[in-house]
């Protein structure tokens, strides 16, 4: 998009810096209305109009101002662009100058016009390396140059940097990964960087945490592209530090932490997971016998043991959480966890015992694995993926509980 008379740089400034601050409000609503419906899924406020209010027309709802918060940040970058442009080219041509409503030159007095991150909100710092930065990030004729210059970096980022110093990644690459710590809701941010410190880094060709050294094994060169998300993997296994750090006995905080009701994170993810397999049998089956025979043997996973007729309606299950939980790894993943592999997508663990062991209890990975899903999915831009809210109703509040509780005692 052109903005046709871009004639007075310091009136097109203030309106890509009032149209951040619309995007901005915008966006902030999108986020408003996700705590909502997670807590009205929490409440278990469900039934009638309001299933429909609080799983269907709200997130659209959502959706929607988070589609239109990204356009109008869109225009503002467009114009921003556009104003560097004119810019360069009264540089390189002073016979060509930006003028102001009354013909004074204003190339000289230009405002600047927000943080250098546009997707950021405006009220929020963005952390930026010391020194120079990789050609391409910023061009020596960028307008806010002064800004760079003149930020102090909180001292959290320049640990963060000290704590991955080995990780290869470029300067850029460790600001693109300090932008998302800020990306991160309050809670979960207060204590990634209360542990920060505390936590190692390594590279290994496949992503774990060990509890023993309290050490992050992953993929460096692969992480800051995978296809869940920029970062993923560091974001995933910083949870389980998180997780065991938060632990005063030694172990993981989610294995042992409660919520109100006196359930544990492992009790209700069994109960969302149960809770959902039962309305989808439904689909297949019109016999509540059977209905609840399928659904036990899966929860129990006494599968092997279903009659044929109720090993039909078990295929048609796995069939239909194939296409449901496609392209959703927590989801896959903790429903694997939750039914031996029996009901799953195309993410998960497979290795034997993972989820339970030889005499077929559980090794209690699976709410260590939903609490880490759950983290990094706070930290990817335009999420958390709704599916855990989907899928997980009473989990996913669970997990922001128990993360507040984390970061307030």
């Amino acid at each position: 998009m052109a903005f046709s008379g871009l004639t007075d740089v310091d009136a097109a400034a203030r309106a890509a810096k009032q149209l951040r601050t619309q995007a901005t409000a915008i966006t902030s609503l999108s986020g408003a209305i996700s705590g909502i419906i997670s807590r009205l899924h929490g409440a278990g406020w469900v039934g009638g109009d309001a299933t429909q209010f609080a799983t269907n027309d709200w997130p659209k709802a959502r959706k929607q101002f988070a589609t239109l918060g990204q356009a109008i940040t869109g225009l503002a970058d467009e114009l921003d662009r556009q104003i560097a442009e004119q810019a360069e080219a009264s540089k390189a041509d002073p016979s060509t100058t930006a003028t102001g409503g009354g013909g004074a030159d204003t190339t000289q007095v230009q405002e600047p016009v927000g943080p250098i991150y546009p997707d950021l909100p405006v009220s929020e710092p963005v952390g930026l390396p010391d020194g120079d930065t990789p050609d391409g990030m910023r061009p020596s004729w960028w307008p806010f140059n002064w800004w760079f210059s003149s930020y102090t970096p909180e001292p959290w980022e320049a640990e963060q940097r000290t704590v991955l110093a080995n990780s290869g990644w470029s300067e850029h690459t460790q600001v693109d990964l300090i932008r998302q710590v800020y990306l991160l809701p309050d809670d979960y941010r207060a204590v990634f960087l209360e542990h920060l410190g505390e936590l190692s880094y390594v590279q290994n060709a496949s992503g774990f945490y060990t509890s023993s050294t309290q050490t992050v094994s992953m993929d460096m060169a692969e992480d800051p592209n995978d296809p869940r998300g920029p970062f993923y993997t560091f974001f995933h296994e910083t949870g389980h530090g998180v997780d065991d750090l938060e632990d005063p006995t030694g172990g993981f905080l989610t294995r042992t932490y409660t919520n109100d009701q006196g359930q544990t994170l492992h009790d209700t993810l069994v109960a969302d997971v149960r809770a959902d397999l039962t309305d989808t049998v439904q689909d297949f089956s019109n016999d509540p016998a059977q209905q609840t025979r399928v659904v036990d043997a899966i929860i129990n996973h006494d599968t092997a043991n279903l009659a044929a007729a109720d090993q039909t309606v078990l295929t048609a299950l796995q069939t239909e959480y194939a296409h449901q939980l496609r392209n959703h790894n927590v989801a896959s993943d903790i429903y694997g966890g939750i039914t031996d592999n029996v009901i799953r997508a195309n993410w998960g663990h497979d290795d034997p015992n993972y989820w339970y062991d030889t005499q077929g209890n559980s090794t209690g990975r699976q709410e260590l694995e939903f609490f880490a899903g759950a983290f990094a999915e706070q930290a990817m831009p335009g999420r958390p993926d709704t599916s855990l809210y989907t899928f997980f109703p009473t989990s996913a509040v669970f997990v922001e509980d128990m993360v507040h509780d984390m970061a307030t005692n």
